[in-house]
């Protein structure tokens, strides 16, 4: 058992909503960070303090332990986050996440620290600055969350127009205090006492805030308050303005899938968004898998969000790009992927895109969707692993004439079982823990069959010359032995497949 792979499960952000117990790890560390603040709040009630100060720090220390070990788990699982990084774990440590975690324990370790070594009298101001970085924990939520991303963004896309506001705010702030004082000093000495102290005075003034405590009382003073004033609510408006319309670009831009997907790995990515790749699209996700759509149409992007989405919203990523421009190659994280379908733009297009992906992609499989059939061993040399021509569908077409009841059959075993009445083919990798290792393929067709009422068809074992390259045995012989890194094949119904895939602790396919 891959120790190691189980925790990773736990702290995969591109892991399965949907199984197990690895649903409800986030749900239980957002819980614990609401009840983090929640405690930091109750804390400063003093009669509730006093009178539960024992459960406040058995709680305190309970969550610190939880958050240490979560930090602890993908600490040693990033490796599994960051497959391509040549030093992961430290790309982890300095990862804004990362960080945020850290600091969210590191008061309680400093606190601990500081208690030891000064034998439990502790400074006022350190106490004060231990419990504002432990309030800093609700930042962990952003990682559950979109919302904070998407302001951070908006910071980073505006910082120019930001920096120039800033700069001129502060320009102002200093003229109005330095104009301030030499009105006001001579009559309000204690309130306008040197400019850097009347620089409160213009900061409450410029915001529009006005404490109160501080105001002219000369005409000259309150007449440039009340331009100050004025101008204040200009200044305030301007990084509303600038930060209203980088949230509505940055809106749109997400809209159009170009936030960049959330999948780590082992996604698939469809260039071209037609009558086939809508049908190849629907296959893929109701077979578990996470796909990637690129197109170029702004309007296919409805199309696809309507057709999948509300059912398959956690499995399926739409960009709108210029597929010719490589630079979705980040967005689509196509590195980690596992495989491409093209089918986008004509059979020449799709030759260069072939091309361009084997040379950048070496180890991806690459299936090329053509319609000239000739042209399918060119697609070969130039590096699809598979090429899906018309040929197929005129033969299964040509079936329905003379042989009807093989090719409804065949429709049949290609489609996504679900339940107990639909059939499907299907393929499982043969690991260490499977049970047949070693055992006769009659003895396996047999134990099949009699427990689960599915019938093997076939091996894939890999080829001895080829490097990579697989052959696949049609009805194997009862002599034929099942090895580790063999595939099975497979018709099962929606229900034995669940059954199968649990004994032989695999999903079905290529993708584990």
């Amino acid at each position: 058992m891959d120790i190691n792979g189980e925790v990773f499960k736990f702290v995969d952000p591109d892991k399965d909503l949907t199984e197990g117990p690895y649903r409800f790890f986030d749900i239980f560390i957002i819980l614990l960070i609401v009840s983090s603040i929640i405690l930091i709040v109750l804390e400063s009630f003093a009669t509730l303090y006093v009178t539960y100060k024992k459960l406040f720090s058995n709680t305190e220390v309970f969550i610190v332990a939880i958050f240490t070990i979560e930090y602890g788990m993908r600490l040693c699982t990033a490796h599994r986050l960051y497959p391509v990084e040549k030093y992961p774990h430290l790309k982890y440590i300095i990862s804004p996440t990362a960080i945020i975690d850290l600091i969210a324990i590191s008061p309680f370790y400093i606190h601990m620290a500081l208690f030891q070594s000064t034998g439990g009298e502790l400074d006022l101001r350190m106490i004060r600055i231990l419990q504002t970085l432990r309030t800093l924990r609700i930042l962990r939520l952003g990682r559950y969350t979109t919302s904070l991303d998407m302001i951070t963004k908006t910071i980073k896309n505006r910082a120019t127009e930001l920096f120039i506001t800033l700069v001129l705010t502060c320009m102002l702030i200093l003229a109005s205090s330095i104009l301030m004082f030499h009105y006001e000093h001579e009559v309000q000495p204690g309130k306008f006492p040197n400019v850097v102290s009347t620089l409160w005075w213009s900061v409450a003034t410029l915001t529009t805030v006005g404490y109160g405590d501080v105001f002219p009382i000369i005409s000259g003073g309150k007449f440039w308050a009340s331009i100050i004033s004025l101008l204040g609510i200009g200044f305030v408006a301007l990084p509303t303005g600038i930060m209203t319309q980088g949230m509505a670009e940055e809106f749109n831009e997400k809209k159009l899938g170009r936030d960049g997907t959330i999948f780590i790995r082992s996604h698939i990515v469809v260039l071209g968004w037609n009558t086939l790749t809508k049908e190849i699209i629907r296959e893929l996700l109701a077979s578990g898998l996470k796909v990637a759509v690129v197109s170029e149409n702004p309007e296919n992007q409805d199309q696809i969000r309507t057709v999948y989405e509300k059912k398959y919203q956690n499995q399926l990523y739409s960009l709108i790009w210029d597929i010719n421009n490589e630079e979705y190659y980040d967005l689509v994280k196509a590195e980690t992927a596992y495989g491409f379908f093209v089918a986008h733009g004509t059979d020449s297009e799709r030759i260069i895109i072939t091309s361009n992906l084997r040379e950048k992609f070496s180890g991806a499989k690459i299936i090329a969707i053509i319609e000239e059939n000739r042209l399918e061993p060119l697609f070969r040399q130039t590096g699809a692993n598979h090429v899906l021509t018309n040929q197929y569908t005129a033969r299964l077409a040509a079936s329905f004439i003379y042989e009807s009841c093989v090719a409804e059959y065949s429709v049949d075993l290609l489609a996504t079982a679900t339940n107990s009445e639909g059939y499907d083919i299907r393929q499982y990798l043969i690991t260490d823990s499977n049970p047949y290792i070693g055992k006769d393929y009659g003895h396996f067709f047999g134990d099949l069959k009699r427990k689960y009422n599915a019938v093997s068809i076939g091996l894939s074992k890999k080829a001895k010359e080829a490097d990579g390259a697989r052959d696949i045995i049609k009805l194997p012989t009862d002599q034929t032995i099942i090895e580790k890194g063999d595939y099975v094949i497979v018709v099962v119904n929606g229900d034995s497949a669940k059954n199968i895939e649990q004994e032989f602790d695999v999903k079905e396919g290529t993708i584990q």
